[in-house]
């Protein structure tokens, strides 16, 4: 294909009606990933749509970077965005004196769509953060309202309306001439045809791959970063009762993600956000509750460890608060809990129970969390005690929780 030129002419296509709530779709949901350069480029070219034929009269590129305000180099990056986002799709055809454009819009994903997305969704949180991805969430959450002690008076059509028929010969069929509106998930490749080939080796069955769990686990795949042989290992681990059970499989595929991936992380590195401060006062548990709540859980795992803390540690502590979304300070109380319980380690499935209850307490704030960890101390019960390594088994619980009241009361 030829290098895009000013003089390259294009038209634009589209089943695309842009409504009001599909703006606020692209500006809030989409916008975050793509940035706002692509995002004009969208509107530009819906804006070139006659409204009755939905298709654009051919122009060349010159005016559409001059309208945009971009160079070439900049125009094709920015419109990659769209591609990938499955907004768009080019369409070209070159012959010796000229080349040609077909870009053809769709429609933003429904926010339902959107938030169930892999993908998407996890982009939105890292870009957005907590606070703000549950806001634009909420956003787009319709509120029922409650009619139980109302009575459904609705009329039908049949109530209402009476079609005469006696003089009408004409039977008409199924118009067809009307597009459905479409919109497309994210641009994702994936070598699906090895994946399959992986599967049907080890006999399983096709029918578990319907086209539902095969868009899942694309999502999980790219997300993750797990090739095809691997995701059809960790498929097969996933098997129950003749169906792939998603929830497993993306528990999986997020482990796989973090013993094999050794990219640099970054939640650890955060603090506890001011607006979840509560420290007052000069008394020691006043000031322990302020140290933890200045300190990263990066800068805690190194105070402790005297040296730069490891790369298991680190993505155990990440991991948790991409899961649970947890506060810094709240993860600074666990993993002083995992220490102390724990003999110096911080163990994974024991910090995921404690992570999981706390974020069904919605624990937002240091003393909250030192509260909580007072209160395992009552867990007097060996036989029923939550404990995940035989080390912990082992911990005299209350001798423990003791050391730690004194550092968390006068």
């Amino acid at each position: 294909m030829n290098d895009l030129i000013a003089q390259d002419q294009y038209k634009v296509s589209s089943k695309l009606i842009l409504n009001d709530q599909t703006r606020k779709v692209l500006t809030m949901l989409y916008q975050p990933i793509m940035g706002h350069c692509a995002l004009s480029i969208y509107y530009t070219l819906w804006s070139e749509l006659e409204r009755e034929k939905m298709i654009s009269i051919p122009s060349n590129h010159h005016r559409l970077l001059s309208m945009l305000d971009m160079n070439i180099s900049v125009f094709e990056k920015e419109r990659n965005k769209l591609e990938a986002l499955g907004l768009l799709k080019v369409y070209c055809r070159s012959n010796d004196s000229k080349t040609d454009y077909i870009y053809e819009l769709f429609a933003p994903l429904s926010p339902s769509k959107y938030f169930k997305n892999q993908v998407l969704s996890i982009m939105l949180y890292k870009l957005l953060g907590e606070v703000e991805y549950e806001k634009t969430k909420y956003y787009f959450i319709n509120i029922d309202i409650i009619k139980d002690d109302y009575a459904n008076i609705t009329k039908s059509f049949n109530d209402v309306f009476r079609i005469d028929l006696s003089n009408t010969n004409r039977v008409i069929a199924n118009d067809n001439t009307f597009k459905e509106e479409v919109n497309n998930e994210p641009n994702l490749v994936y070598d699906i045809e090895s994946l399959v080939n992986y599967l049907k080796q080890y006999q399983v069955k096709k029918s578990l791959l319907v086209p539902e769990v095969m868009e899942q686990i694309v999502q999980l795949a790219s997300l993750y970063q797990v090739d095809s042989i691997e995701m059809g290992k960790i498929i097969i681990q996933c098997i129950d009762r003749n169906k792939i059970n998603i929830e497993q499989l993306a528990l999986k595929c997020q482990n796989y993600y973090d013993l094999e991936n050794q990219g640099e992380v970054s939640l650890v590195h955060n603090v506890q956000p001011i607006r979840s401060r509560t420290a007052v006062g000069a008394d020691k548990k006043s000031l322990k509750i302020k140290n933890l709540e200045e300190v990263s859980p990066y800068e805690l795992l190194y105070h402790y460890q005297g040296s730069q803390p490891v790369t298991r540690d680190l993505k155990i502590i990440e991991s948790i608060m991409l899961k649970q979304k947890l506060n810094p300070g709240v993860v600074n109380v666990l993993i002083e809990l995992s220490l102390a319980l724990n003999d110096q380690q911080l163990v994974k499935p024991y910090m995921e129970t404690i992570a999981a209850n706390w974020a069904r307490k919605k624990i937002k704030t240091v003393s909250q969390a030192m509260d909580e960890a007072l209160k395992i101390r009552d867990m007097r019960n060996n036989s029923k005690q939550v404990v995940t390594t035989k080390e912990v088994e082992e911990v005299d619980i209350d001798a423990v929780m003791d050391d730690i009241r004194k550092l968390y009361e006068e």
